[in-house]
Formats: structure tokens, sequence, C-alpha cells
């Protein structure tokens, strides 16, 4: 019984620690496909993953292009917790940031583009936080 409520009182702490560190979401790690359809391997040429605060770009040629109907959100699988991107590192391979890619994440303050990219779509990076990107 001791135990048991040493146990509670840990996990009791932990939380409370979170909360007042102000870490009040927690994600697992989420992967999604996000290629072009045009891209020799579809739509699983381009992964897109997010662990924690970081979403990182791998793979090979373009991201499909994501569209939105009402003006605020997008069709971008981390559409719903994009407030919580801090960090986007696209990987060498990817050539095309597609348009409306980190629209309205509100939080991004810094981005890794490599070489490769050859093209950024319109509103790509609009409502970011970021100061500026250099292409």
């Amino acid at each position: 019984m001791k135990t048991q409520t040493k146990n509670t009182i840990r996990i009791f702490a932990m939380t409370a620690l979170m909360l007042i560190s102000g870490a009040t979401t927690i994600y697992a790690q989420e992967t999604w496909n996000i290629g072009a359809a045009a891209n020799p391997g579809g739509a699983a040429s381009v992964t897109a993953t997010l662990d924690g605060n970081t979403l990182t770009i791998s793979g090979a040629g373009a991201m499909a292009t994501f569209t939105t109907s009402d003006e605020i959100n997008t069709t971008a699988p981390w559409n719903d917790v994009r407030s919580d991107i801090h960090t986007v590192i696209i990987n060498e391979g990817i050539t095309v940031i597609s348009r409306l890619a980190f629209y309205l994440c509100s939080n991004l303050t810094s981005v890794t583009i490599p070489h490769s990219v050859t093209e950024i779509d319109r509103f790509a990076f609009q409502g970011t936080a970021l100061p500026s990107v250099v292409f």
C-alpha cells in the first residue's frame, strides 16, 4: 500500500511540475505522408514528422499542395496543432515547400531550408513568427 501511495504522489508531483512549467500539452510523435502525387512514390515520397515542437520534413521531391476553404484552417495534417510548432527542419531532398504549408503556425520561430529546395510557394510561411525567410 505504501508503494502505491508513493507512486501516486510521484505522478501527481510530475503532473504539477509540467503544468507549472507550461508543458500542458504532450504529443506522441506522429508522421504523415505529404508528397505531391506527381513525385515518384506519390504521397509516401515525402513525410512530415512532428516530435514535440519540431516538425521535420523528409524524403525526395515536392510537398503536396495544401488548400484552405475558410481562410483559417488548411488541409495540412498538422493544422490542429500548428500553434505548437516552433521549429521546422526541411531535410535535403525536398524540392518544393508547398502553398500554405506552415500557414498560421503562429509560434514558428526557426526554419532550416536545404539547398535542394528550388521553390517556396505563396503563403507557405504566412502568419508565422519568422522575422524573414531568406531563400
